[in-house]
């Protein structure tokens, strides 16, 4: 790519999502969601190139993928053909409401510009008593503390060391939530039982809430 060249978007977050640690992510995220038993119905919000969609679709899960880039659609549906996907977006998901029993998104919320208003949503297409989970940068992601997990991991694929510390430097310039933080956004919505842990030495977080019954 020259330096008159457009960024490729798709292109680079499809490399993203088939590095071995970001895959490893979405696929935790949907077990602490238990959202991997067959014949659930799954919803991934910011599905990107849909690699976790195949996935659990593999595990018969009943899993559909949204995402606003048309682009990024188009590279999924070239790696996976017949994947089912929708172009949406996550402000206004194209469901009726509790259709679901359990909603992902995985290192989304953290980029969009009302993350309460798509949280909001992921909770009005899941059902009574279903499953709302998500995994984004924690409080104590940085440039720094990305650079030392990668010095401390050598068989990380080099592509991954770079995209870690490249996705600290997002973080830092859009959020890093605290539990407490994202227990405050979630008490303003209908989910109960919140539930957070870190994984990646702390770097990220994922939470997770049942969406209270009827």
């Amino acid at each position: 790519m020259t330096s008159g060249d457009a960024f490729d978007f798709a292109r680079y977050f499809a490399r993203v999502h088939r590095g071995a640690l970001w895959h490893e992510m979405h696929v935790g995220m949907a077990v602490y969601a238990g959202a991997t038993r067959p014949g659930l119905a799954v919803l991934d919000v910011g599905c990107g190139p849909g690699r976790l969609v195949h996935h659990l679709q593999g595990q018969r899960v009943q899993i559909v993928g949204a995402d606003a880039d048309p682009a990024v659609l188009a590279k999924s549906h070239s790696l996976f053909p017949g994947l089912p996907l929708v172009r949406a977006l996550a402000e206004a998901l194209p469901w009726p409401d509790g259709v679901f029993d359990a909603v992902l998104a995985g290192n989304l919320l953290f980029l969009v510009a009302e993350p309460l208003v798509v949280l909001r949503e992921m909770v009005r297409v899941t059902r009574p008593g279903g499953r709302v989970a998500l995994w984004n940068p924690s409080e104590h992601m940085s440039r720094a503390a990305a650079a030392a997990y990668v010095r401390a991991q050598p068989t990380l694929d080099p592509f991954e060391q770079k995209h870690l510390v490249n996705w600290a430097r997002v973080a830092e310039n859009n959020r890093r939530w605290s539990a407490a933080d994202l227990q405050s956004l979630f008490a303003h919505t209908d989910l109960i039982e919140f539930e957070s842990v870190t994984v990646i030495e702390g770097l990220a977080r994922y939470v997770r809430g049942r969406k209270r019954p009827a």
